[in-house]
């Protein structure tokens, strides 16, 4: 189990959590408050 959480190191700035391979963005964008989602 991992003793510090990724949100917490992002924002305390802890070095050594995330790989060099980690996405700056995710590669799908999702609007999660968003009540009415098309479909294709």
């Amino acid at each position: 189990m991992p003793k510090i959480g990724l949100l917490q190191a992002h924002y305390f700035h802890i070095n050594g959590v995330f790989k060099t391979d980690f996405l700056d963005r995710p590669p799908v964008l999702f609007y999660y408050s968003v009540y009415h989602l098309q479909r294709t």
